[in-house]
């Protein structure tokens, strides 16, 4: 009886006892971007059960949906009493059953002639092999970890269908997958799994049995996994047809992007010496810094030899053995892995990226070793079982001791060489801190804190939401007992939706990164809060905020402190420890849903400056300028964001003679092989399938036809110079559209791919062109071609913004130094008044009383004034509607660094520093950074700026920047250095950093044993000083943004009384009383064209040219009708997700009876 079940029993003991030592201190784990879903798995029911998310502004759960059925299970279990840590245990005790006895059982079915250890082999390899150890282990994406187990028991089931001619597998799989559906939240891991299923469909068609019932077969399972998982499904169509996810791939990814990544992650990660191994390259290379540096013990020669030995050994059996079906079958899914997980690296690269640029849905293989090394593990593991058993059955002829030797070698390869790690938790760390150590590892304790915040906020009426400060990324810090690094979650923590964290969300992450710069610097920040519908601010004074690139929240409490003695619409009204909350008053808090008063337009909606800038009081909206036409009696303000700024814009061109640009051109068009030419550029243009690289090539074209025609006319050979500039003129707009296409444009911003250097190619190009004018003014033809084309060059560099529509005006008493130029498109004609961004300016530039400034083609005087509310102002423009441009030259500015005009560093025996304080630092600004310095003896010089953010290393800072200038090995003067710096937004303090290290030459005279200089007593005796003067230090603030804005005199509008009750989160019940006349009703979600309003008694939606975008991200519906209102919000997936419910759930009980009766014999 035990004989029958003792490989279960191995699997059971095995999965039982590594739970029991990992989860042995009672602490759920989380890492990375996994969160620590065990802690409150009811919150993590809410986020995923329904089609509409309440995180953060909300959004849709069409990723997450899939989790339901695991969730829910494990919800329920929690709510009883069950602690979270033992969830999490069970969890993975299923995890690694499943993913030994899938192993096992399907080499089983597929090798019986062979004997067990074979079989246990391939299970315990699966388990823990170089790509599990990193990928699955270390990485810890639960859905993934799941996945990992489930498809070898998926195809093992899949299998013994097509072996048996059974469909009753298939109805097997179905169910399976429904209970597993956690594992295919990521759509990559749904590609995968029919990509496994659908080509041992094609193999077993193949080489076992060309019968329809393959395809068949096949087709029946799909459908019935369709169906039985048709809720989250049909949820993941939607999702990827949403227009939020179109946004999303358009503003976050582009082809271009995903090729770039593909080439970058395939040249680190595709080397196939790591792939052959199943190696993650710089995982085990480097190290990480994780404790013992672990992984690097792989990495070592004698290790990487053993690991050669064994891949070489199971290759060459496979090979030995092809005629075997399922050896060619396994080795193939190897040989397939390997092409897919190496990328666009050689060999077969170029095949890759082709597939890659064609096949749309390949685009997922952005990260190619992440998305399918998953193939590697699956094909090698049964090889390696087969290999192992071979040689120990070789061996059995000779000596049965040797033979047993070998398969204990087999076992102590997975167990301990690789296994080591899994068994200690080593496996379980990471780079960063906590789980840096052993003791701390992935294991969580969140504070009890947490809970009695969450409680409280829970206690408080209505729906609201909560900002924390400070505000960061998608990674946290936070310092616990046992602490947590990884992604923000207090979507986790708190049932009540906050703003805790920026990531990249279509109409999110352009307002959110201007939260804590407004609230820092706006004493009226409520005014963010209302439209957010933000009751809260939570200051949080747990976190690492050095590792986390967030601002120090001493500072920011200093800020409450600040503002609570100055204003009475904010109060601290609760305290937990290291959470501190603050409340905003009734009066200046706006509910989720409410109707409009007037309207702020601009032509930059996810700017949050327009609220302080467009005159914002609550209730008013802001809307995109065209919707202009829309709201023109209820317009209160125009805020016009400049389109294109010309910075520094100088009239003289600057030529160019790289090659990119210029290049040397060895033939003209009237050589014999100059058609040989060409058709090879052809060619070459062809098969350049990264966007990018194309542009580069057809600008390099283009300096080629130019340098033809030069060389031409230089020889007055008209006729040659005559082709190329035709050639020229031919190619030209493909280039211009090749620039556009790797540009973008938007409303009020433009970003122009490499614009230097394709301001430098227009420049040059020009400059060319005025050359050959002046060479070929005899040749009429010529001449007229070339005006033609300088024309078409200047429309084209204004098109791109690279020069101004209306060039530089210059006259006697305006000269263009300095010059920076605006550009905006105005929407109504007007008078609009420019204002400068920063209510600082004076404090950064020497502002003139009087200043000269160029309005399009004219030249106006003006003077610098302040507005009521402190933002400084060049006056009022008349301006029509259309494009406009107003330019002058900037005043100069201001050092910020107080220093002698000369200082010298001398390093003896030891590093000789100094440090220079950046006055009035603004952390929301870019700087210039300029010396001269004399490297008069010695090595060089370090430069680096310091923030109070800045970590420090075993007593070195982690400088934000730093150089090294090292000394000329020619040339001994002094030399002009200068850098822009753009600061990180969460510094409060920035310090110039000057310093020089003694100059050494320890190592080159003792060549014969540089070791020797590791004796710091020794090598410090071959110091000698270095000598740097320097002088003139500069630090500059560059200008800031600048906008237009107008004021309209609207009357007081009177807007109906709006309540409203929340039947769930996706569906509110709203009444409006006497409303007279059109208004917009705001619903403070994230904008989705998948929230319908409609009216109660209609049978129809209100039209969707109806629904737009209020605020930068929220729903908003024009609302025609008058008097009395009743209307319904729903997100129309959910209509979806019920029925989704539906289907899926009388499938799946119906497949479970049709299971039994089968189990049974009854059909």
């Amino acid at each position: 009886m035990l004989k029958k079940y003792r490989t279960h029993i191995i699997f059971f003991a095995v999965s039982l006892l590594l739970v029991s030592y990992w989860f042995r201190n009672g602490n759920t784990w989380g890492a990375g971007e996994t969160g620590n879903p065990f802690y409150n798995l009811s919150q993590m029911l809410a986020i995923s059960g329904w089609a509409w998310g309440n995180q953060i502004l909300g959004g849709s759960s069409g990723l997450t949906v899939a989790s339901v059925p695991v969730h829910a299970v494990l919800a329920f279990l929690q709510q009883n009493g069950v602690p979270g840590f033992v969830l999490q245990a069970a969890f993975f005790f299923i995890v690694l059953y499943l993913s030994l006895y899938g192993m096992y059982a399907l080499a089983r079915e597929l090798f019986p002639k062979y004997k067990e250890s074979m079989w246990l082999l391939a299970a315990f390899f699966y388990l823990i092999n170089p790509y599990s150890l990193m990928n699955i282990w270390n990485r810890f994406l639960l859905n993934t970890v799941l996945f990992y187990a489930l498809l070898p028991l998926g195809l093992l089931i899949f299998i013994k269908g097509l072996n048996s001619k059974r469909y009753y597998y298939g109805l097997v799989l179905g169910l399976v997958t429904v209970l597993c559906s956690y594992a295919f939240g990521a759509p990559a891991q749904t590609i995968i799994f029919w990509f496994i299923l659908f080509f041992t469909c094609f193999f077993y068609f193949i080489f076992f049995e060309k019968s329809w019932f393959v395809i068949k077969y096949f087709l029946f399972t799909f459908f019935l996994w369709l169906v039985f998982n048709f809720w989250w499904v049909s949820q993941q169509i939607y999702f990827r047809l949403s227009q939020t996810y179109l946004i999303a791939t358009n503003l976050f990814f582009t082809s271009s992007g995903n090729l770039d990544a593909l080439t970058f992650l395939s040249t680190i990660l595709g080397k196939v010496q790591n792939v052959l191994l199943l190696q993650h390259g710089p995982f085990f290379k480097e190290g990480y810094n994780l404790p013992f540096s672990w992984p690097t013990f792989y990495s070592l020669i004698p290790t990487l030899l053993l690991q050669w030995l064994v891949t070489l050994s199971i290759l060459a059996i496979a090979i030995k053995k092809i005629k075997e079906k399922w050896i060619l079958y396994f080795l193939t899914v190897f040989i397939v892995g390997v092409f897919f997980v190496k990328g666009n690296a050689p060999p077969l690269g170029e095949l890759f990226t082709l597939l890659f640029q064609k096949v749309t849905f390949l685009q997922f293989l952005r990260n190619p070793f992440e998305k399918t090394g998953i193939l590697l593990a699956l094909g090698l593991s049964p090889l390696f079982g087969i290999a192992i058993y071979e040689i120990s059955n070789y061996f059995l002829k000779i000596n049965i001791k040797l033979s047993k030797l070998i398969l204990s070698i087999g076992f102590f390869y997975v167990l301990i060489f690789f296994g080591f790690p899994f068994w200690t938790r080593l496996v379980f760390t990471s780079t960063n801190p906590p789980t840096d150590t052993l003791e701390n590892g992935y294991e969580i304790k969140v504070p009890n804190y947490y809970k009695e915040a969450d409680a409280w906020l829970k206690s408080k009426d209505g729906l609201f939401r909560f900002i924390s400060l400070p505000l960061g990324g998608e990674g946290i810090f936070n310092n616990w007992e046992k602490g947590y690094p990884g992604v923000e979650m207090s979507g986790m923590l708190f049932s009540t939706p906050s703003i805790s964290y920026n990531t990249t969300i279509p109409f999110y992450t352009e307002l959110v990164e201007d939260i804590e710069e407004l609230f820092l610097t706006q004493k009226d920040f409520y005014k963010v809060a209302a439209i957010f519908n933000v009751k809260y601010l939570m200051l949080r004074d747990d976190i690492n905020f050095k590792l986390g690139n967030m601002r120090d929240p001493a500072h920011i409490e200093k800020v409450f402190k600040e503002r609570i003695s100055e204003e009475a619409s904010i109060q601290k009204e609760g305290e937990f420890d290291k959470l501190k909350f603050y409340k905003f008053n009734d009066d200046v808090f706006l509910p989720k849903i409410y109707p409009s008063k007037n309207v702020i337009f601009t032509d930059k909606i996810g700017d949050l400056k327009n609220l302080f800038i467009g005159g914002y009081e609550l209730g008013d909206v802001i809307l995109d300028t065209s919707y202009i036409n829309d709201f023109q009696d209820n317009s209160k303000s125009y805020v016009l964001h400049s389109r294109a700024t010309f910075e520094d814009f100088k009239l003289d061109r600057q030529i160019s003679n790289e090659p990119g640009i210029l290049p040397y051109v060895g033939r003209i068009s009237s050589d014999k092989k100059y058609p040989v030419v060409l058709f090879k550029e052809r060619m070459t243009s062809a098969f350049l399938l990264n966007p990018q690289r194309k542009t580069e090539y057809l600008i390099e074209l283009l300096g080629k036809r130019l340098g033809e025609t030069q060389k031409a006319a230089d020889i007055q050979d008209y006729g040659s110079a005559k082709k190329s500039l035709e050639l020229y003129k031919k190619a030209l707009p493909e280039t211009i559209l090749a620039i556009k296409s790797n540009s973008f444009f938007g409303k009020a911003d433009v970003q122009i791919w490499r614009k230097s250097f394709v301001g430098l190619m227009f420049d040059t190009h020009l400059a060319v062109l005025d050359n050959l004018a002046d060479k070929t003014k005899d040749d009429s033809y010529l001449i007229n071609l070339i005006s033609e084309l300088r024309v078409g060059l200047i429309k084209n560099s204004q098109e791109l913004f690279i020069t101004p529509e209306f060039g530089v005006v210059e006259d006697s008493t305006l000269k263009p130094e300095r010059r920076w130029i605006y550009q905006f498109e105005v929407f109504e004609d007007g008078e609009y008044e420019f204002l400068f961004s920063d209510k600082n300016l004076d404090t950064y530039f020497e502002i003139p009383e009087e200043i000269l400034v160029q309005v399009d083609e004219r030249i106006d005087s003006r003077s610098f004034s302040k507005t009521q509310e402190g933002y400084i102002t060049l006056g009022s423009f008349s301006l029509t509607k259309g494009i406009h441009e107003i330019g002058f030259n900037y005043p100069a500015s201001i050092n910020l660094l107080d220093s002698p005009k000369e200082v010298q560093i001398n390093a003896k025996n030891e590093r000789s520093l100094l440090k220079f304080p950046v006055k009035n630092f603004a952390p929301f600004s870019s700087y210039d950074l300029s010396f001269d310095y004399d490297i008069k003896k010695g090595s060089g010089i370090y430069v680096a700026l310091e923030q109070n953010i800045d970590m420090e290393v075993e007593g070195n800072f982690k400088y934000a920047f730093e150089k090294y200038l090292s000394p000329d090995e020619y040339w001994f003067e002094t030399k002009e250095f200068q850098q822009a710096f753009t600061p990180s937004k969460a510094a409060d303090s920035l310090e110039l950093v000057l310093f020089a290290d003694p100059w050494n030459d320890c190592e080159r005279s003792l060549g014969y044993k540089p070791s020797l200089c590791k004796n710091k007593e020794l090598k410090k005796t071959f110091d000698r000083e270095t000598e740097v003067a320097i002088s003139d230090l500069k630090i500059h603030k560059l200008p800031g943004n600048v906008f237009l804005r107008k004021f309209q005199n609207v009357a007081i509008k009177e807007v109906p009384e709006v309540e409203f009750s929340r039947e769930n989160q996706t569906k509110y019940l709203i009444k409006v009383e006497d409303s007279k006349e059109q208004f917009l009703l705001v619903f403070s979600e994230l904008f989705d064209r998948g929230w319908k309003a409609r009216m109660v008694g209609d049978n129809k939606d209100i039209d969707e040219t109806k629904h737009i975008v209020a605020n930068g991200y929220a729903n908003a519906w024009i609302i025609e009708k008058t008097g009395n209102l009743d209307i319904v919000l729903e997100y129309a997936p959910q209509r979806f997700l019920y029925i989704g419910y539906l289907i899926s759930g009388t499938a799946f009980l119906a497949g479970l009876i049709v299971l039994i009766l089968v189990r049974r014999n009854k059909i």
